[in-house]
C-alpha cells in the first residue's frame, strides 16, 4: 500500500528491484536521444514534397541534406550538448548544388565555341574585304583587322563574365542555405540537450527518492544484488559506488549508521573507514576525490561531503552538492543561500555551456572570466562578496591574482 505521502514503501522499491530489468522504482530509463511521438510525416530537410506530393532527391534544386548532430553523454550518462559537423553540411550543399554549375559551364562553353567560330568568320570577312580594296597589308588594314579582333575579344569577354556571375550566385546560394542548414542543425541540438537534460534530471531525482525511502527504512544496500545497487547508485548520480555508499550511509537511522573516519591518503583518494553497528565488522570505502592532500574530509548529516583545512577554510567536495538527497528550504535564508553557492560550485566544477562559463582547469583554478561572473551574480543578489570569496578563494590562481575581483585583488 503507498505511503501517505505518496511514497512507494520500503517493501515495493525492494520489490520492483528485485526485477532483473529494473534499475529504480517508477523512473524512466535515461534518455540518450530525443524522439518525437509516431505523426503524419511532414516535410524535413533532405526530403520534402514537391507539387505533386512526391520527395525530392538529392541532385534536385532546393534539396537540403539532413542535418545531423552527435549527441553525448558524461561519464554520470548525463547529456551533453551534441556537436555539428558545419564541414560536413556545407559539402553536402555544395555536392547537391553542384550539378547547376556544371550545367551552367556547360552551357557557356558551347556559347564560346560558337562565338569564337563567328569570330573567325568576321575576321576572315575583315580580310577580304582589305583585300578587294587593295588596303591588306597596309596601315589601314591591319587596323580594321585589329578593330575586328578586339571586338572579337570583347564578344567572349561578355560571355565569360555572365557565365561567372551566374556561377557567383549559385555559390552564395550554397553558402546560404549551408549556413541555414547549419543553423537548423545547432537548434536541433540544442532542442535535444534540453529534453534530454530534463528527463535525465527527472530520471535522477526518482532514483534518488528511491533511495531515500530505503535509507529512511533502514534497509542497507547489501540487501540488494550488486548489479541492483550499482545501477540504482548510476541513476542517483553515483558512478563511484563507493561514494554513493558514503553518503547513504549519512541517510540512515542514527542506530544503523556506520560511524566513518576519514583519512586523506594524499593520492586524490580519501579511506573512509568505521564499525558497522549490524555486523561488528570493520567496513571500508575507498573513494577517488579531487581534494588537497593537507585537507580533511568529513560527511553531514545530510550526506553533504564536506572538505576543511585547518586555516578554517571549507568547501563542499568537488563534483558533489549539499546533501546530495536534501533539498534546501526555500523560505530559509541560510538554504537559499547555501543552494546559490552549491550552484556556483558545481559551474566551477562542471561549467555552464548555457551561460558560456569555463569549468576550473585541470590545475583546479577557476577561469578569471567565470570567476567574476559568478562573484557578481552572488553580489546582485544581495549575498556577501566577502562570503563568495571566503568559500571561493581557493580556485583563485596565485601565479595571476590580479585577473580575479575581490580576493585577487580587482575591486
Amino acid at each position: 500500500m503507498p505511503q501517505p505521502n505518496g511514497q512507494p514503501t520500503p517493501d515495493e522499491v525492494k520489490a520492483a528491484l528485485s526485477n532483473p530489468n529494473a534499475t529504480a522504482l517508477a523512473t524512466p530509463p535515461p534518455v540518450t536521444r530525443y524522439t518525437t511521438p509516431p505523426s503524419t510525416p511532414t516535410p524535413s530537410a533532405g526530403v520534402y514534397s514537391g507539387a505533386n506530393g512526391a520527395p525530392n532527391l538529392p541532385g534536385t534544386p532546393g534539396y537540403v541534406p539532413p542535418t545531423t548532430t552527435t549527441p553525448t553523454t558524461d561519464a554520470n550518462g548525463a547529456p551533453t550538448l551534441g556537436t555539428v559537423d558545419e564541414n560536413a553540411i556545407r559539402t553536402k550543399v555544395a555536392d547537391q548544388m553542384q550539378s547547376q554549375i556544371d550545367a551552367i559551364n556547360a552551357q557557356y562553353a558551347d556559347l564560346i565555341n560558337t562565338e569564337n567560330t563567328n569570330g573567325e568568320e568576321r575576321s576572315g570577312e575583315t580580310r577580304a574585304t582589305s583585300a578587294r580594296s587593295g588596303t591588306l597589308g597596309s596601315d589601314f588594314g591591319d587596323a580594321a583587322a585589329t578593330k575586328t579582333q578586339q571586338f572579337n575579344a570583347s564578344q567572349v569577354k561578355a560571355l565569360q563574365d555572365e557565365q561567372a556571375a551566374k556561377v557567383a550566385a549559385v555559390q552564395q546560394g550554397i553558402e546560404d542555405r549551408a549556413s541555414a542548414a547549419i543553423e537548423a542543425a545547432k537548434t536541433d541540438a540544442l532542442n535535444k540537450y534540453n529534453v534530454d537534460k530534463t528527463s535525465y534530471a527527472a530520471s535522477q531525482a526518482a532514483a534518488k527518492a528511491d533511495l531515500q525511502t530505503l535509507a529512511t527504512s533502514g534497509t542497507p544496500l547489501s540487501s540488494l544484488s550488486p548489479d541492483q545497487k550499482a545501477a540504482l547508485l548510476k541513476q542517483a548520480g553515483y558512478n563511484d559506488t563507493a561514494m554513493g555508499e558514503i553518503v547513504y550511509n549519512a541517510m540512515l537511522p542514527k542506530a544503523s549508521q556506520i560511524d566513518y573516519k576519514s583519512e586523506n591518503l594524499g593520492n586524490g583518494q580519501v579511506l573512509f573507514y568505521g564499525i558497522d553497528p549490524t555486523t561488528g565488522q570493520l567496513k571500508t570505502q575507498k573513494v577517488s576525490m579531487d581534494v588537497p592532500a593537507s585537507w580533511k574530509v568529513t560527511v553531514a548529516p545530510d550526506g553533504t561531503l564536506i572538505q576543511y583545512d585547518d586555516q578554517g577554510n571549507a568547501r563542499i567536495a568537488p563534483g558533489t552538492s549539499r546533501g546530495e538527497f536534501g533539498k534546501p528550504d526555500p523560505t530559509s535564508s541560510t538554504d537559499a543561500h547555501t543552494a546559490a553557492f552549491n550552484t556556483y560550485d558545481q559551474i566551477f566544477t562542471e561549467g555552464s555551456k548555457a551561460d558560456n562559463l569555463l569549468a576550473n582547469g585541470q590545475d583546479g583554478y577557476a577561469n578569471p572570466a567565470t570567476y567574476n561572473k559568478l562573484r557578481a551574480d552572488a553580489i546582485s543578489k544581495g549575498y556577501s562578496a566577502n562570503d563568495f570569496d571566503s568559500q571561493f578563494k581557493s580556485y583563485v590562481n596565485p601565479a595571476d591574482p590580479q585577473d580575479y575581483e575581490g580576493v585577487g585583488g580587482k575591486k
